[in-house]
């Protein structure tokens, strides 16, 4: 029988070896990432912004961009700028122009995925010049410039095509309410003034009974969100700079959705845009001016546990890693790589995190087109290549890195059910 043992233990352990090493070539499977992020957690989405151009201006390369979209991706976020659907100076801010959105959330909806709206309310760069210029010159009083963004609220969430309200999963209320100040220390008002926000200007502050001052178009938006929208969208507030606990506006917005909550106004989550960039071989959280602060993943963390411990949803929402460089070298790729990888690893496992969203489709949309220079206060830098796919739409080292953590993830997954229906044999 002795001659038999070795032949036992081999069938015995075979259906473990057998799941673990499956398809060695599975990166080249027919799966994209959401597959896997389907087994893994059933309440995450993955996703990446859709914006630049919609279905209809196509050509072979953005067909070959679209198809990956509806491979990988379960969520895509639809821009609803006020300069981007309100503004025909000629017909006047109460008139809409749904054309582009339209088609987006058509072509979205036949891909089976989720949307998400970006945003209804936000600060000046958000908004018409004309129609700033126009209230600073009087056109329009108080009364009514909370009545405009009422009806921009109203229309957008009430909107239809072919007859049917459009099915949106989530909703951007507010963006960028908060400042930005270069060195981001803490500030009594932290708050975007008068000159930055033309909400602001026009409504004001208010304070809640629990001694909470606010700009009150934000109390306006979400209750008309919640009101127009119904209650299974979700509410949410996003900004930047806010990945980690260390930043001035993750305090600021923990401070809002408890306040809000506290105050009965209707919100679900917060959304973390993380903008990031390897400068000199090290990620830094996106930078403003000359403050650098290097991305520590178990800061992130504790911040995502903060705010889902007082009941938010959190939300990564623009997603990318900038390069300094036209031409990125193999080490900023590979950096680049790790960094998607451990975004991911972090927000798939902190159980608050629900939502994974890219912002560029492919670097053929990013910042760093020939030549193109951002300049932000002191600093000079080239942002661009920061999505998982080359301007061809072919995978980049983020994308594989990615895909590499959750096919891991999903055979752990699949490892442990086994076990637990008794296939495979406890260790």
């Amino acid at each position: 029988m002795k001659h038999l043992l070795p032949l036992f233990v081999f069938f015995f352990w075979l259906p473990f070896f057998t799941t673990c090493f499956a398809d060695i070539n599975e990166r080249k499977s027919e799966l994209g990432l959401k597959d896997y992020v389907a087994i893994i957690r059933p309440d995450f989405k993955i996703g990446v912004y859709y914006f630049l151009n919609a279905p209809g201006e196509t050509d072979p390369i953005r067909e070959k961009g679209a198809e990956l979209m509806r491979k990988n991706y379960q969520l895509s976020t639809i821009n609803v700028f006020m300069t981007h659907i309100q503004n025909d100076q000629e017909l006047g801010i109460n008139t809409f122009n749904f054309s582009l959105q339209d088609r987006r959330y058509m072509y979205l909806k036949e891909a089976n995925m989720d949307i998400c709206l970006h945003l209804l309310a936000g600060p000046n760069e958000y908004n018409p010049n004309w129609f700033v210029a126009e209230f600073n010159e009087g056109k329009y009083t108080a009364e009514q410039m909370e009545e405009v963004l009422v009806n921009r609220i109203r229309t957008i969430m009430t909107h239809k095509i072919d007859g049917k309200t459009w099915n949106i999963w989530a909703v951007h209320v507010a963006n960028e309410s908060f400042r930005g100040d270069r060195d981001e220390a803490h500030q009594p008002n932290p708050w975007r003034g008068p000159d930055a926000d033309v909400w602001v200007k026009a409504l004001g502050f208010e304070t809640g009974a629990n001694g909470y001052r606010y700009p009150k178009y934000l109390r306006v938006a979400f209750e008309a969100a919640r009101r127009y929208g119904g209650p299974d969208v979700k509410l949410i507030y996003s900004d930047d700079r806010n990945a980690m606990w260390s930043r001035p506006k993750a305090e600021y917005c923990l401070d809002l959705f408890n306040n809000f909550r506290e105050l009965g106004i209707p919100i679900d989550g917060i959304a973390v845009q993380f903008h990031s960039i390897i400068i000199d071989g090290v990620l830094y959280a996106e930078n403003n001016g000359n403050r650098r602060d290097p991305i520590r993943w178990d800061d992130v963390d504790r911040y995502f546990t903060m705010l889902g411990e007082a009941g938010a949803e959190v939300h990564v929402s623009e997603f990318e890693v900038r390069i300094q460089r036209n031409d990125p070298t193999q080490e900023e790729l590979e950096l680049q790589a790790q960094a998607y990888r451990d975004a991911l690893k972090t927000c798939m496992e902190n159980p608050f995190c629900t939502v994974f969203q890219a912002w560029y489709k492919s670097d053929r949309y990013t910042p760093n087109l020939p030549d193109h220079i951002v300049e932000r206060e002191q600093l000079k830098v080239r942002y661009g290549n920061s999505s998982m796919f080359d301007r061809n739409f072919d995978p980049k080292p983020a994308y594989y890195a990615m895909l590499d953590y959750l096919i891991e993830k999903s055979k752990e997954i699949r490892v442990r059910q086994q076990i637990s229906q008794g296939a495979v044999p406890s260790p």
